[in-house]
């Protein structure tokens, strides 16, 4: 073992010490949240109207018509139905290896409910090697970028998108069904100036948004869902709209009010460090959903429309966790009420996290025994054919401890 675990079990305690000394400031500040909430509910349209005015550093959320205190519970489940998924993993570009290639491996899961109950589940792994597969080009060719990191997770999510595309068009029309995705439907990643805008439009534009676009045919004239799980979320923005609300300034500009004041002394901070999913938690009852929300992020805004991301949180009661939605769905209230049961029951089955993502999962999971004979393959056959299958010194050194 690397860790030496008797140099950090002191700074460990330190650290417990530290939390629960916190957490008597922690629930004043969730106290003063829940307190917002239900104020807040009653005057909606005045704190739509300050979102829409306000200019802050906070990403803020968009307000549909059920409010901010409203819960729901779940509504019966469809008798016959089937719950679709797809996750992926994948094997980056490596300099180290003399072979530039990287490999998406995207798990595919079905599970069938009802009368007739059945199960199918494999893994369809791809490799990508070939010259215009290592880079995205512009138009003009002036400008490239290798796929690889985010770019790649980008690919990834794609594939991952184009696999429950394929399976949604397998499944009968008359049968309902949900189709579920790991992780957030907005390409966080893609927003902002870090990236070209080629890059952008081709991974969101023509790859995820088309994929939404063909989820979206298939779904006319049926009962289909399509939701994102984000098991544990860190998102704050129905916190930030609560933190815009005890602002005294009309209207709130961070900037031009805030500037040069200490961050503890602004009279947000009352309800700050606080995320949505801790304010739910005291709101909800377990198995109930929140109000639905409308994601404000830069990239939805400018490029998703009619897939704009809405979505809600759904207290499991080990957790709470946020479902995020297309609008299509979102504003479908039927449709929403069974991704809302589908996804609860789906949680029931797997112990607290969907079965059908938790399967989904395991099918694409590549672990480093994997990653190692995917590398050791690659380099046999390289050989066999005569060609040179090298890898660096520093890869070498990490194969092996010298001492």
């Amino acid at each position: 073992m690397s860790l030496d675990l008797t140099r950090v079990v002191s700074q460990i305690d330190s650290m417990a010490a530290r939390l629960k000394a916190s957490q008597d400031d922690r629930r004043r500040r969730l106290a003063n949240a829940v307190e917002a909430v239900h104020a807040q509910g009653a005057n909606l349209d005045a704190l739509r109207l300050r979102l829409e005015q306000s200019n802050t550093t906070w990403l803020m959320p968009g307000l549909t018509g059920e409010g901010l205190a409203s819960h729901f519970s779940a509504p019966a489940t469809p008798g016959d139905h089937s719950v679709l998924a797809t996750d992926g993993s994948h094997i980056d570009l490596d300099r180290h290896h003399s072979a530039q290639c990287y490999l998406i491996n995207v798990g595919r899961v079905r599970l069938d409910y009802g009368r007739h109950p059945d199960a199918s589940m494999d893994s369809v792994p791809v490799l990508y090697y070939k010259a215009d597969e290592m880079e995205m080009a512009s138009a003009d060719g002036t400008d490239a970028r290798r796929i690889e990191g985010a770019i790649l997770g980008g690919r990834r999510a794609i594939e991952e998108c184009r696999a429950l595309g394929d399976m949604i068009a397998a499944v009968e029309r008359d049968r309902p069904a949900l189709a579920m995705l790991d992780g957030s439907l907005v390409m966080w990643e893609f927003e902002g100036q870090k990236y070209p805008e080629f890059v952008v439009r081709q991974l969101v534009d023509d790859g995820l948004l088309k994929c939404l676009d063909d989820i979206r045919a298939l779904a006319e004239g049926r009962d289909l869902g399509l939701a994102s799980y984000i098991s544990a979320p860190r998102s704050t923005e129905v916190m930030n709209a609560l933190r815009l609300a005890s602002c005294p300034h009309h209207p709130a500009d961070c900037d031009r009010c805030c500037r040069g004041v200490p961050r503890k002394d602004r009279p947000c901070e009352v309800m700050a460090e606080l995320s949505d999913a801790a304010l739910f938690a005291e709101l909800l009852s377990v198995g109930e959903r929140s109000a639905m929300f409308i994601s404000r992020s830069r990239v939805v805004n400018e490029r998703y429309g009619a897939h704009r991301v809405y979505f809600c949180y759904l207290n499991m009661g080990g957790e709470v966790a946020r479902i995020e939605v297309p609008g299509w769905v979102g504003e479908n209230a039927a449709t929403m009420g069974m991704v809302h049961s589908l996804v609860l029951e789906q949680c029931r089955l797997g112990d607290g996290y969907p079965v059908s993502l938790s399967e989904a999962h395991q099918k694409a999971v590549l672990n480093g025994a994997d990653r190692e004979c995917f590398w050791t393959l690659v380099e046999r056959s390289l050989a066999e054919d005569g060609m040179p299958a090298w890898i660096s010194n520093k890869s070498k050194s990490k194969r092996r401890p010298w001492v």
